[in-house]
């Protein structure tokens, strides 16, 4: 008779073992984590950055200033042509270049 009682409670210690494990595996399950959304950057084209540098050279010449002064800080495309913006020596300046290298304008903002 003593035998058939610690049988019946290793029965019910291990039925309630597994309810219990049971219960914790169905709750992390349903804890699902989304993956952080990524951020939206912005696309758009750049001017190559030989052309950057070459819109940086004429700035130079043009405006009779040190070229390690001239910087470019930003670009843009419309199609076949880029936009260049450069920090001119402390100024800013707009340079319009194609994909040729032919500089089509130079202009201090």
């Amino acid at each position: 008779m003593i035998r058939a009682g610690i049988s019946s409670f290793a029965r019910y210690s291990a039925f309630a073992a597994m309810t219990v494990l049971a219960a914790g595996c169905a709750s992390q399950s349903s804890q699902v984590i989304e993956p952080e959304q990524p951020m939206v950057r912005q696309t758009s084209q750049t001017a190559p950055a030989d052309l950057q540098l070459l819109c940086a050279n004429e700035a130079a010449q043009a405006f009779g200033i040190a070229s390690e002064t001239v910087l470019p800080v930003g670009s843009s495309s419309d199609g076949m042509v880029y936009t260049v913006i450069l920090n001119a020596g402390g100024s800013q300046a707009i340079c319009t270049i194609d994909e040729e290298g032919t500089i089509l304008s130079l202009d201090r903002a």
